[in-house]
Formats: structure tokens, sequence, C-alpha cells
């Protein structure tokens, strides 16, 4: 009996790591190439006030390459939300970029994805002229 109680732990715990690293692999393989961000909604608090709601339908293009780094046009009717040149890696929920011209770094929640669309969300917070504030970003992006 307890020999089977440790195979099962040991099968049910097996499952579970390949699950998340094929989950990881997965959003890795779709990231690949080229999206096209086709929204960015940032809603800013500042000072616990009422929610500032911005929408952005950029249609600019960011570039994720196979090597981990990455490239984004600020071509378009809009703004890119990433840098132009940065680095990236991702886990089974989380996306990573740092730019590589400046040490920041900025993690997104991994929303939703597929081979065609990704949807992605960080909260920032910080202060502005002494005021406490939270930008909260959803970026939305289809594969070219």
């Amino acid at each position: 009996m307890k020999s089977n109680v440790h195979s099962l732990l040991i099968i049910v715990f097996a499952v579970i790591l390949l699950t998340s690293c094929s989950k990881e692999k997965k959003i890795k393989r779709h990231l690949t190439g080229s999206w096209t961000i086709t929204q960015v909604v940032t809603v800013t608090t500042v000072n616990n006030g009422s929610p500032d709601t911005v929408t952005d339908n950029s249609e600019t293009v960011t570039t994720f390459d196979k090597d981990g780094s990455g490239t984004a046009s600020s071509s378009g009717s809009g703004s890119n939300p990433f840098p132009d040149d940065f680095t990236w890696s991702n886990t089974d929920e989380k996306l990573t970029i740092v730019d590589t011209k400046t040490p920041i770094t900025i993690v997104y929640d991994v929303v939703e994805h597929s081979k065609k669309e990704m949807i992605l969300n960080t909260v920032i917070s910080g202060t502005s002229s002494g005021d406490p504030f939270t930008n909260d970003v959803t970026i939305t992006m289809n594969a070219e």
C-alpha cells in the first residue's frame, strides 16, 4: 500500500512538472516572431482618486527573436509599449522584458495566449510629484 501511494505521488509530480514545462515552451514557441500591438489600455489611478483610462490602438510591431532578444517598432499610429531593443524570457505564466539600454525590467502576466493572439497585463506603482499612482496596463497583440 505504501509503495502504491509513493508511486502515485511520483506520477502526479511528474505530470505537474511536464505540464508546466510544456506550457512554458508553448508560450515561447507562440511568442517567437513578429506581433502587431493592436491595443494598449492603461488605467491610471493617482492618489487613490478616480481611475483614468486611455486606450491606444497602436498598430505597432514588436519582434520576439528565438534567442531571447527583441525589437519594437515605433511606426504605426500609436506608441509601442515595449523598449526599442530588449531581451525577453518567459515562464508558464509570466513574460519578462528587460530594456537593453536602461536597467528597467517589466514583468507581465500572460492573461491569454494562442498562436494568433496574446494578452499581457502588468501593474506599475510609483510616485509622481509626491503622489502615489498605479498604472494597470493591458496589451493585446496579434501574430503577423
